[in-house]
This record gives C-alpha cells, sequence and structure tokens, in this order.
C-alpha cells in the first residue's frame, strides 16, 4: 500500500506544476491580448513567476538527482544528436498532420490570444517592441532556464521514482510530461512521439546529461534561433 500511495504522490506532482501554471498564464494572457502583445510573452512571465520558484523549490528540498551517471563523450553526443534529430523531425514533418486536426476539432473554442503556438511564424504583426522583448525574455527563461528545471525534476527527481515500474517508468514519464503542458493539450500526442526516444535513453542509461542538453538545444533552435529573422526584421 505504500508503494502504492507513493507511485500515486509522484503521478500527482507531474501534472501539479502545470495545474499551477493555468490559472496564472490565463489571466497574464488575457492582459497582455488587451495590451497588444503577444501571448508569448504572456507564458514566459508566468513562467517565471510561477514554474522557476516551483522547480528552485523543490530542487532545495530534494538536493541533487541521483541520475548523473558520467556518459563517455563520444556516447553522449550521439545519444544527443540522435534524440535532438528524432525530436526536430516529429515537431517540423510529423507534427502539423496529427495536431492540427486535433487543435480544429476539439479545443476550437479557445480563443485565439490564449494559443502561442503560431505567434513566432505570424510575429510581424506586433511592434518591434513586443518582438525584441518577447525573444529576449524567451532566450533567458524559455530556451536555457526552465528547461534546465524541468529536466531536473520531471527525470532528475520523477523519474527515479517510478523505477521500480520497469520499462513502464519512461512511459508514464512522457506521458505525463506532454500532459503537464496544460496550456497547447492538442499537443501531447506530438510530444509524447517527440520526446519519448530522449526519456527512455534517461532512463536506460541512469543519466539527465543528454536530456538537458537536447531540451535546452530543441527550446534554442524552434524558438530562439528560428525567430530571429522575424523578430529583427
Amino acid at each position: 500500500m505504500m508503494t502504492c500511495n507513493r507511485t500515486g504522490s509522484v503521478l500527482a506532482l507531474h501534472l501539479l506544476p502545470g495545474m499551477i501554471l493555468l490559472p496564472v498564464y490565463t489571466a497574464i494572457a488575457y492582459a497582455i491580448h488587451r495590451a497588444g502583445g503577444p501571448a508569448i510573452f504572456a507564458l514566459y512571465l508566468a513562467v517565471a513567476l510561477v514554474l522557476v520558484p516551483y522547480f528552485l523549490l523543490v530542487r532545495r528540498k530534494t538536493g541533487a538527482s541521483p541520475w548523473w551517471t558520467p556518459l563517455p563523450v563520444r556516447t553522449a553526443i550521439g545519444l544527443s544528436a540522435v534524440t535532438l534529430a528524432w525530436a526536430i523531425f516529429v515537431f517540423a514533418v510529423i507534427d502539423p498532420v496529427i495536431t492540427e486536426p486535433i487543435r480544429d476539432r476539439l479545443f476550437f473554442p479557445v480563443p485565439e490570444w490564449f494559443d502561442f503556438a503560431g505567434q513566432y511564424v505570424e510575429f510581424g504583426r506586433y511592434p518591434r517592441a513586443w518582438r525584441v522583448s518577447t525573444w529576449a525574455v524567451g532566450l533567458v527563461i524559455g530556451s536555457i532556464t526552465v528547461p534546465v528545471l524541468e529536466e531536473l525534476y520531471f527525470r532528475g527527481y520523477l523519474l527515479p521514482r517510478l523505477d521500480h515500474l520497469g520499462v513502464a517508468a519512461p512511459v508514464i514519464n512522457t506521458v505525463l510530461f506532454a500532459l503537464y503542458h496544460v496550456t497547447q493539450p492538442w499537443l501531447v500526442p506530438t510530444r509524447v512521439l517527440a520526446t519519448f526516444p530522449l526519456f527512455y535513453v534517461t532512463w536506460k542509461r541512469r543519466s539527465i546529461i543528454p536530456a538537458i542538453v537536447v531540451h535546452v538545444a530543441l527550446n534554442l533552435v524552434g524558438d530562439t534561433i528560428l525567430s530571429i529573422p522575424v523578430v529583427f526584421s
């Protein structure tokens, strides 16, 4: 019974930060929308106010992750390169095929100001001050700080506590990590497909190093580097 209760608590902890974030993001996104700014800027503000303190508090209470197993440099580079390439492929090629129907059919009542997914693509419609400030905050918060903290929390803290479940551990961790992104529920299938190989490697190798490297690289490519022409045009 103790094991079941402990497992249930770990499963709940996967979703807790997202549940705390949702109302804060919704309120800030509406305010930013009324001010003429992009929802992605609201997301970064909400993340800085909610998730960063939450993850730092958990980190302070739990200490270092047990899964810092050193990997040979060539192995770490190889695993990171393969899992990063797969994630980019899924988001670039497969995502449009599976996400748009889900978004249009199941989540069509969601207001436009709430959905920040395509706003970097349409960034040209916002004043330059909004574009540059959003990009700068996103670089620090969205592309570096939060990916590292998320990996320390989800793979460094929670995944080892599911290890008694065997290979089901990375599966459950991957699915719940996707569900934790409550501001974009239509992206759950894409996130599961894109990240499972990486999180399986984390579990198999007992090392969160590739996960941190790939997560930061993926956010840098998708949210920061590719948006430079639009932001600074």
